[in-house]
């Protein structure tokens, strides 16, 4: 008698998901303000003052107001010392009933050229005088204003499962023969 066992093995399936994770970054941000700095400097500066009135007037160049009263004189003079030398003349003339000649020593006089006043360099030099004015420097600061949004993270965990089970379940078959034969694998 024989006996004839059959073993079917078992299995196993499985089923997965695999866990996820998703990041969400976002970053961060720095916004910059930048004010410049302004340095403003003034240089010295010298002022100047000529005066030259004096020099002007030994050239007999007067301003406006001088000049009238400079040439105003001149010509109460002139009228005074005309009238003066006619008056003279006319007595010099008077003298003439008395047998002098006078007219050859008026024409002498008179045909001479005075000497003429002429100067080319003035006697008083130009008043020159000058002030130095002092620069100024201003200095403003600049500035920096930094705004920062931290950046974010975010984490979101999906989780994986894992299933097992029986896919096949496992058995044993056992059957009885009535042959008498030795088989030997």
């Amino acid at each position: 008698m024989r006996l004839i066992i059959d073993q079917v093995f078992g299995r196993l399936g499985s089923r997965q998901k695999n866990p996820f994770l998703r990041i969400n970054l976002l970053k961060s941000q720095m916004n910059l303000r930048i004010e410049d700095p302004v340095l403003t400097v003034t240089h010295d500066r010298v002022q100047l003052s000529i005066d030259n009135r004096d020099f002007l007037a030994d050239l007999h160049m007067y301003e406006p107001l001088q000049f009238s009263r400079e040439y105003a004189a001149q010509a109460w003079e002139l009228a005074r010392d005309g009238v003066a030398e006619m008056a003279a003349e006319g007595d010099r003339l008077g003298k003439l009933e008395n047998g002098v000649d006078l007219f050859a020593a008026i024409a002498r006089e008179n045909g001479l050229a005075p000497a003429a006043d002429v100067q080319l360099v003035p006697l008083s030099p130009p008043g020159i005088s000058f002030q130095v004015i002092k620069g100024a420097k201003s200095f403003e600061e600049g500035r920096v204003q930094v705004r920062l949004t931290p950046g974010r993270t975010r984490v979101d965990l999906e989780p994986g499962s894992a299933q097992i089970y029986v896919r096949r379940r496992p058995e044993i078959h056992i059957r009885f023969s009535e042959e008498r034969l030795d088989v030997f694998c």
